[in-house]
């Protein structure tokens, strides 16, 4: 009797244990399952689809503008041909997607659009529902001013009028800013960013605030645009980042490293110019640029040589920001918080190894 208690109580355990044993199986096998999809999927119907989709504002002067003969230019369209040549090797496997903001950022929730570049700001309330990847560009309120009143600074604006918005946080920051520096000003109200432009061409006030893009925007529109100059201070944040759906991980490795290279190229001192003799250069920094982001890029779901092709047919970050946004250009930026860290700017890019 006692041994037939004992093999009971043996087999029942062994049933327990092999129950356990098939519950832990399916748990990791769901886990697995789970990860590997939200890593994969979007990314997936990315490389399916054979384009990428990518959601830009139409005719934003400067940054995605489509010309007469139906192509497509600008700062933030380069951006979406870098990452095309990433995932595809081809920067033209890109389709540009123009909306409204409202109608942009339902298009990006049903996956109509791969990821949004439209000059956003990141911001904790937008984070919460969508992913951020990295900054395209650092923006900012500041000032503009005709040429012919000899400012190059914003700390010789004491006494200036100044065309503002009103109800908004164009006012806080211009009176803080002036408060800060121990100056006077006075404000010429308007209420809306085109009559405050207006008011500032028709010679209302001596200066016009707004976010240094808008600025620069609006100067690329005036006839006279050498007759007016931005100063160099920023006096508030704005980083603009690219908006993606949450829980796509590897599409965001994809887009982060992407520009992450862009400016590592820079930093490099590698160009679209000078790719060529460089990718021999026996120098240790550029050799592991090549090598390093040819190996482990391709772990990432990049094409072989992304790094190289994407310099070669883009060019690095500088490259692009001068050739659409730069001082030589109807935008007339300067490039200011967006220069390279190495030269006293906010641009630094994980190191690569």
């Amino acid at each position: 009797m006692g041994s037939f208690i004992e093999n009971l109580v043996s087999k029942t355990t062994q049933y327990k244990l092999q129950f356990l044993i098939c519950v832990i199986i399916t748990l990791l096998c769901v886990i697995f399952v789970l990860l590997f999809s939200e890593k994969k999927d979007q990314t997936i119907l990315i490389k399916k689809r054979g384009v990428l989709n990518c959601g830009v504002e139409k005719n934003l002067r400067g940054f995605s503008v489509l010309n007469k003969n139906g192509n497509w230019a600008g700062f933030n369209v380069d951006i979406c041909r870098s990452v095309a040549i990433s995932i595809f090797g081809n920067p033209e496997q890109v389709q540009f997607i123009s909306n409204s903001e409202n109608k942009q950022v339902s298009a990006l929730k049903d996956k109509k659009i791969d990821f949004l570049i439209q000059n956003i700001t990141w911001t904790l309330e937008k984070d919460s529902f969508f992913d951020f990847v990295g900054v395209t560009l650092y923006d900012g309120l500041g000032f503009m001013i005709p040429t012919n009143l000899g400012v190059s600074s914003a700390t010789e604006l004491d006494g200036a009028s100044v065309c503002v918005k009103t109800g908004t946080r164009e006012e806080v920051y211009l009176a803080e800013f002036f408060i800060a520096n121990k100056m006077n000003y006075e404000p010429v109200p308007a209420n809306s960013q085109n009559n405050k432009m207006q008011d500032y061409k028709n010679g209302y006030c001596d200066v016009v605030i707004a976010n240094r893009i808008e600025l620069g925007k609006r100067r690329a529109s005036f006839t006279d645009s050498e007759k007016h100059v931005i100063l160099p201070e920023v006096i508030s944040k704005s980083p603009l980042s690219i908006m993606i759906n949450q829980n796509e991980s590897l599409l965001k490795d994809i887009i982060q490293w992407t520009l992450f290279v862009l400016i590592t190229a820079e930093e490099l001192g590698i160009t679209s110019n000078n790719i060529d003799r460089l990718y021999k250069n026996p120098n240790y920094y550029i050799q592991n640029f090549f090598k390093t982001t040819q190996i482990l890029g391709q772990k990432n779901g990049m094409k072989p040589n992304w790094a190289y092709q994407i310099i070669h047919s883009i060019g690095n970050y500088g490259e692009i920001f001068e050739k659409h946004l730069g001082s030589n250009t109807p935008m007339g930026l300067n490039r200011g918080l967006n220069e390279l860290w190495t030269n006293g700017g906010l641009m630094y890019a994980m190191p690569l190894f």
